[in-house]
C-alpha cells in the first residue's frame, strides 16, 4: 500500500511542478507582450543631449606640462627622510 501512496505522491508532484512551470512561461509572455506594446519615455537633461565642443583648455595643458615625474628613488629617499 505504501508504494502506490508514493506514486500518487509523486505524481501529484510532478503534476504540480509542470502546472508552475506553464504558469510561470505565461507569466513571462504576457509581461513582454505588454512591454512591447507600451513605448516608454525616457526624459534627458538637454545639456546631456548638446554637442561636445572639442577645444583644448590650455591652462589644464600647462599644469599637466608643470607636472614632476617622481622616480622611485626620489620616493624611497623621501620616505626615510620622513
Amino acid at each position: 500500500m505504501s508504494s502506490r501512496s508514493e506514486i500518487m505522491v509523486q505524481r501529484t508532484i510532478y503534476q504540480v511542478a509542470i502546472v508552475s512551470l506553464l504558469s510561470a512561461l505565461i507569466w513571462v509572455m504576457i509581461g513582454i507582450y505588454r512591454a512591447s506594446l507600451t513605448a516608454t519615455e525616457i526624459g534627458v537633461d538637454k545639456e546631456l543631449l548638446s554637442p561636445i565642443v572639442p577645444t583644448i583648455d590650455q591652462k589644464v595643458v600647462k599644469q599637466l606640462e608643470g607636472r614632476v615625474n617622481v622616480t622611485i628613488d626620489e620616493k624611497e629617499n623621501h620616505e626615510l627622510a620622513t
